[in-house]
């Protein structure tokens, strides 16, 4: 296999169970560097799951993940992150009484080595500063550094959480519904967003909201009882009569 036909993330026989519940039933995916996948299936489908797995917050009963053909399953969040992968959460997950700038930078310091982040303050190192600032940028809340990140709009909140994943400097994208609960406006802002990096990044988006998926993701997946029925890119599964039937409606 040349370095060129590795997948940036696989997953083989992918099985997740809780109790007498299956749900992730023998996934196997392959995600090519730079493609922008996106996975969709009614609630409890198992795509979070899916995400927990691959993120290292949930151990698979059985299968394989790997990420740029090493294995992965199985080990925790932090080492998952150094590798490269950065994870997005259905909730907001941010320090609401820190500053913008503040949060971002504490992403960023949380990749320094363990005696660096204990023994000096984050604001004595210019490169994860540096890192944090260009991350703000990138999402477009450069002029709301100084703001509390409690006091931002929904959208702004979202934006943030997509700026300290960003200050990881992932290769991977892990984004678990970042357009729920943003007004029209919002989503379209984000959707616009996510294009502008899935130049430089892969991305495994989970997402209920139909035209951002067609915008964004060069192939989708659906899930169903936490099986794939289809992949392909957003004509083929648009028509494809099994995920009409299934998840996206006769409309």
């Amino acid at each position: 296999m040349t370095p060129e036909s590795v997948p940036a993330l696989e997953t083989r026989g992918l099985t997740k169970r809780f109790g007498g519940l299956t749900v992730n039933a023998g996934l196997d995916l392959r995600i090519a560097p730079g493609e922008a996948r996106a996975v969709i299936g009614p609630n409890g489908a198992g795509k979070t799951t899916l995400i927990n797995q691959i993120a290292g917050h949930l151990r698979p009963d059985q299968g394989e993940i790997l990420f740029q053909g090493g294995p992965i399953a199985g080990w925790p969040p932090y080492r998952i992150a150094r590798l490269g992968i950065g994870r997005s959460f259905q909730q907001t997950n941010l320090f609401f009484e820190f500053s913008v700038f503040e949060n971002v930078r504490l992403a960023a310091q949380s990749h320094l080595p363990r005696m660096l982040r204990v023994w000096r303050g984050a604001g004595a190192y210019g490169p994860v500063n540096e890192r944090a600032e260009q991350a703000l940028e990138t999402v477009g809340l450069a002029h709301r550094r100084g703001a509390r990140a409690g006091g931002l709009s929904h959208g702004e909140q979202r934006q943030l959480e997509l700026a300290m994943v960003l200050a990881l400097r992932p290769k991977l994208l892990l984004l678990d519904e970042p357009m729920a609960g943003l007004s029209l406006e919002e989503s379209h802002r984000i959707t616009e967003l996510l294009l502008e990096l899935k130049r430089d990044h892969t991305i495994l988006l989970i997402e209920h909201d139909m035209d951002a998926v067609f915008a964004i993701a060069d192939r989708i997946t659906v899930l169903v009882h936490g099986q794939e029925i289809a992949t392909g890119d957003a004509e083929a599964v648009r028509t494809d009569p099994a995920v009409i039937e299934a998840y996206l409606g006769e409309d």
